[in-house]
């Protein structure tokens, strides 16, 4: 199926080497390293060196860094990038982006394949470095090199086009799959829309607390502690609402109508509970079980009531959702 990509080129200069997948056992965070740019023929390569889904001894692949692949690649062969991410979710293989390195264009696809499924938990498996580098940017057709004929033009135009839009009816085809039964696709729609809006010449980065929180990218690097107030319970209300919707916040209304916190007995993890009721024409609101802070890696459940989507939701939610969202990562600690 995406054979016909061989030529299709998503970012990153000409004429560097290939990719090259390494092991490094001394990693803490991944075995496997992929550098370099991504060409066709690394496809074949790279799925003869992981270990298939199958041949492991245990279903226990989450943080698991034999089954995650740290990515520094300024991009390459979009077609090979999708075969690449394709089998990283077919053998639940997780994506990483450690400090210092980036991840762009094509090889952004990658990463957004990483995920997780074994017999008791499915989901996303994607850790950015707050001083990593994650960018994308929509597919660039790579025609024959010229001189062209004059009258050839409007066709050679029209072969850019067609294959531009094959390309994006490919990508939105590949990453609607998701990593368990009710869950969300790989890349939402707000992400692939961002993408393939975004000039070829040009970079998009993943920066915010939104972008990472709204298109489930684990962050790395953070070591703060956040305390939960009034006012980081309303902003982890608001996240979630927006979020789960993948909608936009200036939708969402600023005006709060309560914020209820009261304590609860048997669970010494999350020893209270807080009410927020947001003012709108639909209830809207969340139900948040907490403790009196929150770092990074620890979850808190998130129930949502949004009367107006008619959606509830259980949401296990980490340190981003309480953070504001136009916070850029690199700032915080």
């Amino acid at each position: 199926m995406l054979a016909f990509l061989a030529a299709i080129v998503c970012g990153g200069g000409g004429g560097s080497r290939a990719a090259t997948l390494t092991t490094d056992a001394a990693n803490s965070v991944c075995l496997f390293r992929l550098t370099g740019r991504i060409e066709r023929d690394d496809v074949a390569a790279i799925r003869s060196r992981l270990t298939p889904l199958d041949a492991l001894d245990t279903d226990d692949t989450d943080d698991n860094k034999d089954r995650q692949i740290c990515l520094d690649s300024p991009g390459g062969n979009f077609g090979a990038a999708l075969d690449i991410g394709t089998y990283l979710f077919e053998q639940s293989y997780g994506t990483v982006v450690e400090e210092g390195a980036s991840c762009l264009s094509a090889c952004a696809v990658i990463f957004m394949f990483g995920n997780v499924h074994g017999e008791e938990f499915a989901g996303f498996r994607r850790k950015l470095h707050i001083r990593g580098r994650l960018g994308f940017h929509a597919v660039s057709p790579v025609l024959p090199p010229g001189p062209y004929p004059s009258e050839a033009v409007p066709d050679l135009v029209r072969a850019a086009f067609a294959q531009s839009s094959q390309v994006a009816g490919m990508i939105v085809e590949a990453v609607r799959r998701t990593p368990g039964l009710g869950a969300e696709p790989m890349m939402r729609d707000s992400l692939v829309v961002r993408m393939l809006t975004t000039d070829p010449s040009r970079l998009f980065m993943v920066e915010t607390v939104d972008q990472f929180g709204r298109w489930h990218v684990d962050p790395l690097g953070l070591t703060m502690t956040v305390r939960i107030g009034r006012n980081e319970l309303v902003q982890a209300c608001r996240n979630a609402l927006v979020w789960t919707r993948d909608g936009d916040a200036a939708l969402l209304t600023d005006e709060v109508s309560s914020v209820e916190t009261r304590p609860v007995s048997g669970n010494a993890e999350a020893p209270l509970e807080s009410t927020v009721a947001l003012v709108g024409f639909a209830e809207l609101g969340c139900r948040i079980r907490h403790a009196a802070t929150i770092a990074n890696g620890a979850l808190v459940e998130i129930e949502t009531n949004d009367e107006f989507t008619g959606v509830k939701r259980l949401i296990f939610a980490n340190i981003l959702y309480f953070l504001p969202p136009d916070t850029l990562m690199r700032n915080l600690r």
